[in-house]
């Protein structure tokens, strides 16, 4: 390369670093009249050029203590989603408050505020990929919709649970298998939609359902998508273990016989959460292992003490989530 081809190249990669614009001026012009004064002793462009070395070589040595522009502008981005995280526990808590006492029996739905903190961290430090952060957000957004909104403003718990079937149908756009994806995702929508359409007719008496028939008619709704997701975990249960298995079958067993006995429909679906625990601690890094398991067991603990009508001291256990990850980042 030529003289300008050479302090070109190197001005561009002066360009990526955080560097002052005097010493970059240094650096080119003291590059500038080194290969001047090499053209002075009639060396060649190839010569000079194996003599300061290729710009591509040297520009680590050149730029020594500093840093890219990218990799800084990635550092306060990163610092200030930090600190925005570390700001939605006394966001939470003050519109917990707020919704509370400025709106009659506010503290009956004010707690939700509290999934602010989780949703943050996932909308600014999640993955990248839209579907799986929609994935990850879908469980705190089909309780904001199905409690405050369709529960209690609306007074529509029947059929407004249908709305966590956001969860599997978001997840399963996530699935590798295009095939998989129609099924698990197409599937649960279609059947969704064929549930409201007939539990609209059941409830106008277009038609009716004999009461001898003890099983949920809403469950044979789920027939086909219920033995797809069967095979589908049955092959993942082959390759990674049958502890998943048994997992799944006991808590649906158990969730079902706590339900019926002791009528703590509301509460005790908190049992499911023992699969996604049981893959944090088989999975998870060690020292993630706690963080990843704080929003489960301050869940646990809030609908326990809930239960114990403890629901004005119950929120804060929700403080535990940001407390842990900050004494662990320590």
């Amino acid at each position: 390369m030529n003289k300008q081809e050479y302090l070109l190249s190197l001005k561009a990669l002066l360009n990526q670093y955080d560097i002052e614009e005097d010493t970059k001026d240094d650096i080119m012009n003291d590059y500038a009249s080194l290969w001047q004064q090499y053209q002075e002793l009639n060396m060649d462009d190839v010569d000079i050029t194996s003599k300061l070395g290729n710009p591509i070589d040297i520009i680590h040595e050149l730029t020594e203590g500093y840093v890219k522009k990218e990799i800084k502008a990635h550092h306060q981005k990163k610092s200030f989603h930090n600190k925005l995280i570390a700001l939605t526990p006394f966001i939470a808590l003050v519109l917990f408050f707020a919704g509370g006492f400025l709106i009659n029996q506010g503290f009956i739905f004010s707690w939700i505020a509290f999934l602010i903190i989780p949703m943050t961290a996932i909308i600014l430090e999640g993955p990248h990929n839209i579907i799986e952060k929609l994935t990850a957000l879908s469980p705190f957004i089909a309780v904001i919709l199905f409690i405050p909104i369709l529960g209690l403003w609306l007074n529509l718990w029947h059929p407004g649970w249908i709305v966590f079937l956001m969860i599997p149908i978001i997840g399963g756009l996530t699935h590798p298998s295009r095939m998989k994806r129609f099924l698990i995702s197409g599937g649960l929508l279609m059947t969704s939609i064929t549930f409201i359409i007939l539990d609209q007719f059941l409830s106008l008496g277009v038609f009716s359902i004999s009461s001898y028939i003890t099983i949920p008619y809403s469950m044979l709704v789920f027939i086909p998508v219920i033995i797809i997701l069967l095979v589908e975990w049955i092959r993942q249960i082959t390759k990674n273990g049958i502890m998943y298995a048994i997992l799944l079958i006991s808590s649906i067993a158990l969730y079902v016989w706590i339900s019926i006995e002791y009528q703590l429909w509301a509460f005790a679906w908190i049992i499911f959460f023992s699969i996604p625990v049981y893959a944090i601690l088989k999975q998870a890094p060690k020292s993630n292992k706690l963080v990843a398991l704080m929003p489960f067991i301050s869940t646990s603990l809030f609908m326990i003490l809930g239960y114990f009508n403890y629901w004005a001291f119950a929120w804060m256990v929700f403080l535990l989530i940001p407390v842990v990850a900050i004494i662990k980042e320590k």
